[in-house]
């Protein structure tokens, strides 16, 4: 994890290097908070996030070239009134989709805190939120999701969200598997068996 702005302590700094150093794969993940830590524009705040990954990653690689490395992120936008760190704002879900771009464009697998959810429960709110980050994961190509199964602003488990989670994320990749023309689809037979039969349901 970055510290936004723009900072690597010592601690993440020196498991950053032990690990890239081991050949261990370092997934860099800034945690940039629009209107806190970072600007509170959508273009300032995704700037800021590619800046910290990119420095990360920079890092890694002086210290062993072609280590592996996972351009990640953890943004969130603050809530001025309520004091908290919406990650499922809609700005939150748009860095996610922009950093993912950026990721993709220099060929590096990504990861994202996404289908998961502030609200404090597993109710209507909790659900809505992980299925729309899960398929926005899902559409942008994001190849690790970490929320899964999180609650509460990311200070929470939930086993029991986990498991409903599971049926979400199914459904989001299922939705991205490319369409797939099966040699055993027996169409030409059922269309004439329909045109005969003129009843659908009886074939």
């Amino acid at each position: 994890n970055t510290n936004s702005p723009l900072q690597l302590d010592i601690p993440m700094a020196e498991g950053l290097i032990e690990m890239a150093g081991a050949g261990q794969a370092v997934c860099v993940t800034p945690f940039t908070l629009a209107g806190a830590m970072a600007p509170v524009t959508l273009a300032g705040t995704l700037a800021q996030q590619n800046a910290e990954a990119l420095a990360g990653i920079t890092l890694v690689q002086v210290v062993r070239p072609g280590a592996p490395v996972i351009f990640g992120g953890a943004p969130a936008s603050f809530h001025m009134q309520l004091m908290t760190n919406p990650m499922t704002a809609v700005e939150a879900l748009q860095v996610y989709c922009g950093y993912a771009q950026v990721a993709k464009h220099l060929k590096l697998p990504c990861q994202a805190y996404m289908a998961l959810s502030d609200s404090k429960f597993n109710d209507p709110q909790a659900g809505m939120e992980t299925g729309v980050g899960a398929f926005l994961a899902a559409s942008a190509g994001i190849n690790s999701v970490s929320g899964p199964g999180m609650l509460d602003y990311v200070n929470c488990f939930s086993r029991e969200k986990l498991v409903f989670d599971d049926a979400v994320v199914a459904h989001a990749k299922r939705f991205v598997r490319p369409v797939e023309v099966k040699d055993d689809l027996p169409a030409g037979e059922l269309l004439a068996e329909l045109v005969r039969d003129k009843h659908l349901l009886t074939s």
